[in-house]
């Protein structure tokens, strides 16, 4: 995966929104982080499912809820993206949700609305794509 988030414009990209990151792999974890943050976000970012569900649910204990998140299909060894965002709907319907992953072939890359997603990110993705899914999520 290319790491190379110039050039920048100044775009939607660039604003203060609170992300909750689910990414098993170390490296993409890293290039999600450095996007959002180059465009003045405050990503978040665990490792599994079930983590995400409990920092989803204590942001809004604290009253600091997380304007969207950005799901990885395939946790190895854990919950997914598409099982995490069916459990967080049942309990927080108004959740946003960008599912991201490196097989095209699924029902829900395909179908993301069907499972609670509202923007797809194919892997590997540039800077620019994951604007256009931020973009096309914060319009809903």
């Amino acid at each position: 995966l290319e790491v190379n988030p110039l050039p920048m414009k100044e775009s939607s990209l660039q604003g203060s929104k609170k992300v909750l990151i689910l990414e098993d792999e170390i490296e993409l974890q890293r290039v999600f982080a450095k996007f959002l943050e180059f465009g003045g976000h405050h990503p978040v970012v665990v490792g599994d499912g079930s983590m995400a569900v409990q920092a989803y649910a204590e942001a809004l204990r604290q009253n600091s809820p997380f304007d969207f998140v950005i799901f990885d299909l395939t946790i190895s060894g854990g919950m997914g993206g598409a099982e995490t965002m069916h459990r967080l709907k049942e309990s927080y319907p108004e959740i946003q949700g960008i599912v991201t992953s490196g097989y095209s072939e699924t029902s829900v890359m395909a179908h993301p609305e069907e499972y609670g997603f509202g923007a797809v990110l194919q892997k590997p993705f540039t800077m620019q794509e994951l604007e256009t899914a931020i973009i096309q999520i914060l319009k809903q």
